[in-house]
């Protein structure tokens, strides 16, 4: 008959097993197995802009990871798919492209660029995984609306044929947006000269009429 203690080291995460048989000289075996802590990796996915873009624009996306386990986690990587919607946008990135080891309770910040490409609704999944046996970490964007690009039409108008140096004069320019489904926003006036080289003027105000 045996009989058999069992010795912990917690501070290393060890565990020495020793045996002996009773009127026998102590029998030397003994097993240590080493307890890796683990690694846990939480993360948040946050849009830098606003939820509807028009075809063509780009909106930047960021997936913060946390390691909430008690080892590092090595080799992350990081990616980014659509995950809801017909909508679409090419994504490039994402910035840094790996992250060599990540303490616990550290962060990293992953940065995508979306270019919306096809109108409708779309959201996406961003997953984060490392070496070893640890899970994916998953997280989703708000849903963002892709609208087809606004057709902007401007006609110029003025009711002063001419004006004295130093005078003012008013100057209007009415702005239309052709496109029905689009929505444009940030509109913003620009004046400038495309006649003769005779005179100069600057604008003193840009207020929507």
């Amino acid at each position: 008959m045996k009989r058999a203690f069992v010795k912990l080291a917690a501070c290393l995460g060890l565990i020495a097993l020793a045996g002996r048989s009773p009127g026998a000289n102590p029998a030397g075996v003994e097993v240590w197995v080493q307890v890796t802590p683990s690694v846990s990796l939480t993360g948040s996915l946050a849009l830098l802009g606003p939820t509807t873009l028009s075809v063509g624009q780009s909106v930047l996306a960021t997936l913060t990871v946390t390691n909430a386990g008690g080892s590092a986690a090595t080799n992350l990587t990081a990616g980014l798919w659509r995950s809801f919607g017909s909508g679409a946008a090419t994504i490039s990135g994402p910035t840094p492209a790996t992250w060599a080891s990540l303490a616990p309770a550290a962060t990293v910040t992953f940065t995508f660029t979306l270019t919306a490409t096809t109108p409708g609704s779309v959201a996406w999944t961003a997953t984060t995984t490392a070496d070893g046996p640890v899970s994916s970490v998953g997280a989703v964007t708000p849903v963002v609306t892709v609208q087809p690009k606004a057709v902007l039409t401007a006609t110029p108008s003025t009711s002063w044929a001419s004006v004295c140096p130093g005078g003012l004069y008013q100057y209007t320019l009415t702005v239309g947006n052709a496109a029905a489904a689009a929505q444009a926003t940030g509109v913003t006036p620009t004046a400038r000269s495309t006649g003769p080289a005779r005179g100069s003027a600057r604008a003193v105000s840009d207020r929507p009429a």
